[in-house]
């Protein structure tokens, strides 16, 4: 079984300021804008959102940038060429803890928390064009490769293991802490589970899932799977077989005539609860949450004004 995704392409030019996202049980705050913002990984210790880099040309050297809490932005370590997907290595596990792994068409590299840069893996056969990241339950790093078609797992003995194979690139790859359920999506359009489980997420036909994300576990979120559906810029919550549309205009202000960019989006989730939103089409990360008089109601796992569709 497969998955629909979206398309990353380069982010060549400026987008228009985005409108603030419509929802009637969320409540979106714009934390930072940045230009070509590529995948993203919250520090579950500090908060921090990691934040790799696509464009301004394939290839081209770029800094990772740190996004804090306060929405100030720094570069670490040296520019890195395509570092598209990030993930923070608290544990540890591939370099020294604190770390933000980067996955770059050069391999994969370690920033080390004083801004050390070193490359850990050169591209091979294994990967060549790292485009998403997400360790498993068994801390295995699993890399969506654009280039290879494939999710590869890396263990900490530095060996490779092909996870899911897929006929067009591969762009995400998420996986529950709960269940260790692993979903990945490519660029054909085509997203799918590679474990047992087997789901597949669709809003519609022809439709496009960006921004492949677990909840985070919390009576706010639960283990449900999210995503932003690339032909609507509606975010949506997965429930079974079925989905609740929570907001919609994230896309708001892109426009579709513009070449050089394509609808795509990042979601992750901060300590304190929030949920983290970039919108690289309009250069926009948000924070996400409901208002007071909605938190009761969405401990109960229902959200109003939602839209169910099977």
């Amino acid at each position: 079984m497969q998955f629909r995704s979206a398309i990353v392409l380069p982010v060549l030019a400026a987008a228009s300021v985005s409108a603030e996202p419509i929802s009637d049980s969320l409540s979106f705050s714009r934390l930072a804008t940045l230009e070509h913002i590529g995948r993203i990984d919250v520090n579950p210790q500090t908060g921090e959102i990691a934040v790799g880099a696509t464009g301004p040309g394939f290839g081209s050297a770029q800094h990772v940038r740190v996004v804090g809490t306060d929405g100030s932005v720094r570069t670490i370590g040296a520019a890195v060429p395509d570092p598209d997907s990030v993930i923070w290595d608290t544990g540890g596990l591939f370099a020294e803890p604190g770390s933000v792994l980067v996955g770059g068409v050069g391999g994969l590299f370690s920033v080390a928390p004083t801004g050390s840069t070193s490359l850990l893996f050169e591209a091979g056969l294994d990967f060549v064009n790292p485009e998403d990241m997400a360790f498993s339950t068994a801390n295995e790093l699993l890399i969506a490769d654009y280039n290879v078609g494939r999710v590869q797992s890396l263990d900490t003995q530095g060996r490779f293991a092909t996870v899911a194979v897929s006929a067009s690139a591969v762009n995400q790859v998420a996986v529950s802490t709960k269940t260790g359920e692993i979903l990945f999506g490519d660029q054909a359009g085509i997203a799918s589970g590679a474990d047992e489980s087997g789901r597949l997420l669709s809003a519609r036909p022809n439709s496009f899932i960006t921004g492949l994300a677990f909840g985070d576990g919390s009576a706010l979120w639960g283990d449900d799977a999210y995503g932003v559906d690339r032909t609507t810029g509606e975010l949506l919550r997965f429930r079974g077989s079925g989905f609740e549309v929570i907001a919609q205009g994230l896309f708001a202000g892109f426009d579709p005539s513009d070449a050089t960019r394509m609808p795509d989006a990042a979601i992750d989730f901060l300590p304190t609860g929030e949920m983290v939103v970039a919108v690289p089409t309009t250069d926009t990360i948000w924070t996400v949450v409901p208002p007071p008089a909605s938190s009761a109601l969405l401990a109960l796992g229902g959200l109003t004004a939602m839209r169910r569709r099977r």
